[in-house]
């Protein structure tokens, strides 16, 4: 640093504080740092607002901010733009809202342990659990839920923030990999035409983006947690791409900051605002 003071402070926990005439930036112990932010850390748990029966995409006009419950604040923030006063509906991005019950039922449904081929040519389990269940009844199928359950038990991940970034690391792939129950494909599908030319060619690119009840609130930004993407015309079925936003409810990041203010991680659901890239 250029200020020899703080460059002293490079690297060491420090306490910042703010003045109408300046600031003061001092060094600070780990215990101190650690006693301020369970000071401003909520006491109880919170659970965040959510309506999961709707179960359809729907344009971004037929929406407004007060159905943020259902399809997250970004994708109703966004469709509420067209209705300020003077804004014109070509100025803001136009397209669709997955509701967050998607998200809840592609996490919901059971998927039985996949198989590799050993080295002997015999068919062993391979720990994997992403095929859907053929019989949803089964016993030994897991959900992805039951997944991220059985994972935020294991003590590792309970006492260790690098084996915690890891484990969820390894969790997003699963999600990213799973595989997509038919009803919400055919959604998503019929959804993306809306995108097509009139031959039915595809050949502009959506961009997915992350649409929670957990972000852009009074409150709780939420900004940074999450993560979007896009899908190219050359990339297939775009539930393969929603996986991806799906996922993104899961990073290091989300989860920290979820734990820290004890919002409930399977109450917060991920919805998807899509919209010409």
């Amino acid at each position: 640093s250029a200020n020899a003071e703080i460059g002293l402070l490079v690297g060491k926990v420090v306490k910042y504080v703010v003045r109408s005439d300046g600031y003061d930036l001092t060094e600070a112990t780990q215990e101190e740092a650690d006693a301020w932010l369970e000071s401003v850390r909520p006491s109880t748990s919170q659970t965040p607002e959510s309506d999961l029966t709707v179960s359809e995409p729907i344009r971004l006009t037929s929406i407004r901010h007060s159905d943020w419950i259902r399809y997250g604040a970004k994708a109703s923030n966004v469709a509420e733009l067209a209705n300020v006063p003077g804004v014109k509906r070509t100025q803001v991005p136009d397209g669709y809202a997955v509701p967050f019950s998607i998200y809840d039922t592609y996490m919901t449904v059971k998927r039985c342990e996949g198989t590799d081929i050993d080295e002997m040519g015999n068919t062993v389990p391979n720990g994997q659990f992403r095929d859907l269940c053929a019989d949803q009844t089964d016993s030994t199928g897991k959900s992805f839920y039951d997944q991220i359950q059985e994972i935020m038990q294991n003590d590792g991940f309970k006492s260790s923030a690098e084996t915690r970034d890891g484990m969820l690391k390894d969790f997003r792939k699963e999600i990213k990999k799973g595989e997509v129950p038919q009803s919400i494909a055919t959604k998503l599908n019929d959804m993306h035409q809306w995108w097509a030319e009139t031959d039915g060619t595809m050949l502009r690119s959506v961009r997915l983006r992350s649409s929670t009840n957990n972000e852009d609130l009074v409150g709780f930004n939420g900004a940074g947690l999450y993560e979007s993407t896009t899908h190219d015309p050359d990339e297939g079925e775009i539930g393969e791409s929603a996986k991806k936003v799906w996922a993104g409810l899961w990073t290091f990041r989300a989860f920290e900051e979820r734990d820290f203010y004890r919002i409930d991680h399977f109450k917060t659901y991920m919805g998807i605002l899509a919209h010409e890239s």
